[in-house]
């Protein structure tokens, strides 16, 4: 063989070598539930013995790889839970964060600040790349690895529960909590849904079989019925079509009886201080308002359509209310009672301390990050973001500041005890007390007399 062919030879060689190295790449397989985990290299670990690691170097033991990035308030809230996660399965478990870097390069502050309020002790890697890779967009994106290498769940969340059914190689997870990659199509099985038409005609969100009772009510399914999210009454009046689907019982009630109240925390109508955002139960079967999404138990889909023309608040309300009263019996009243809340009391000194000293508008900072600072900010945002951050409870002012303010918050505002304790600092104190308010009262329906 002449220096020329061998030459040749050699080229074709590792033209062939790559291009089946470039072909392996792209064959890369994705995390799939039940398949062996592809293997992985995780970089820019930190608050573990490792800076770097693959899927090898955690054999014997459960992985659970939980992808986050800074603007998911859902991944922040459930650091808690996850550290408590880790502490409660030891050795047998390894939970990993993983923070998708942001051009800001702001993560990794975030994370440390998050870190040291909470006394996390969980590992956290920051990288990207394995992310870009795995196709994961959205977050919270949580991978369960068994100590085999195989893939056990890929889900948005996991309690204690789950995991130990997962270990005891029982686990399942919900359908609603199912994670998707960024380019992965929901499944074959699920009935999709498009908002711009009804519920239910033509096989729109579910089969048109499936209603119980028209406007529309009907059972909601987990994994075959879509879901959307909960909007006021109010917000439905310019279309005349209020619809939610995968909405439990309580909430119909709030939305038919109180749609002009606390909503998202804020108090666009004034109504905070007059109403309750509660119910008051008093049947003596309260089942009906024991909910479930995991098994679909008492969750429903609803939809209720009226002419645009001369829809209002009360005529989409009193429509609703028929509706609940004809299917679940239940007689609902509103009135006056008395009703534990939340006052914002101003300290001595308070005000003067918070009081605008002027300039431009500025603020730094998120209710989702870790600390606020804000100059010449309206009080009444500052209030947004405590009922926000505390929506069980409704929170009244009581401080007598009005106007801007200059503040800076440093606390978590998924943690009550934190907001409790940045308000102090600023000269601000929640107080429980009672006080007379509208309140929903849901009460067995009279006994008819023959």
């Amino acid at each position: 063989m002449s220096t020329m062919e061998i030459k040749i030879s050699k080229s074709l060689i590792l033209g062939l070598m790559m291009s089946i190295l470039y072909l392996s790449g792209l064959a890369q397989p994705y995390p799939e539930k039940g398949k062996p985990m592809p293997d992985f290299v995780l970089r820019n670990i930190e608050y573990y013995p490792r800076k770097k690691a693959t899927l090898a170097d955690f054999k014997g033991k459960w992985l659970m790889l939980d992808f986050w990035n800074k603007n998911c308030g859902a991944c922040v809230m459930a650091f808690p839970h996850n550290n408590g996660l880790q502490k409660e399965f030891g050795d047998k478990l390894q939970v990993m964060q993983v923070g998708v870097e942001d051009p800001e390069h702001e993560i990794r502050p975030m994370y440390a600040k998050f870190r040291e309020k909470e006394h996390l002790t969980m590992a956290c890697a920051f990288d990207s790349t394995l992310a870009n890779r795995f196709d994961i967009g959205t977050c919270p994106y949580i991978i369960l690895i068994d100590d085999k290498g195989m893939v056990r769940a890929i889900t948005t969340q996991l309690s204690a529960n789950e995991i130990k059914d997962f270990f005891a190689g029982k686990g399942e997870v919900p359908p609603l909590n199912k994670a998707y990659r960024t380019h992965e199509d929901a499944p074959d099985n699920l009935i999709a849904y498009d908002s711009a038409k009804p519920f239910l005609i033509k096989d729109n969100g579910a089969k048109e079989e499936d209603f119980i009772f028209r406007s529309v009510l009907a059972k909601w399914k987990p994994g075959l019925h879509d879901f959307s999210r909960v909007t006021s009454v109010r917000a439905s009046t310019g279309t005349g079509k209020f619809e939610s689907l995968g909405i439990d019982l309580r909430t119909l009630y709030q939305c038919a009886y109180f749609s002009d109240t606390y909503w998202g925390g804020k108090d666009s109508t004034g109504a905070i201080g007059r109403y309750s955002s509660d119910l008051i139960l008093e049947i003596k079967d309260s089942s009906s308002f024991q909910s479930s999404y995991k098994t679909g138990q008492n969750i429903y889909s609803y939809s209720l359509i009226m002419p645009k023309q001369g829809c209002t608040v009360e005529r989409m309300e009193a429509a609703m209310r028929r509706d609940l009263q004809t299917y679940f019996g239940y007689t609902a009243v509103i009135e006056t009672r008395k009703c534990p809340y939340l006052k914002l009391i101003a300290r001595p000194g308070g005000k003067e301390k918070l009081q605008t000293k002027g300039g431009p508008p500025f603020w730094q900072g998120t209710p989702k990050s870790a600390s606020f600072t804000a100059r010449n900010y309206p009080f009444k945002n500052l209030l947004d973001i405590i009922r926000s951050s505390l929506r069980s409870n409704v929170v009244i002012d009581e401080t007598g500041i009005t106007g801007n303010i200059d503040i800076s918050m440093d606390c978590i505002p998924c943690n009550p005890e934190n907001i409790r304790k940045s308000l102090k600092v600023l000269g601000l104190e929640l107080v429980p007390a009672e006080k007379e308010m509208k309140v929903l009262v849901i009460k067995d329906a009279p006994v008819q007399s023959n």
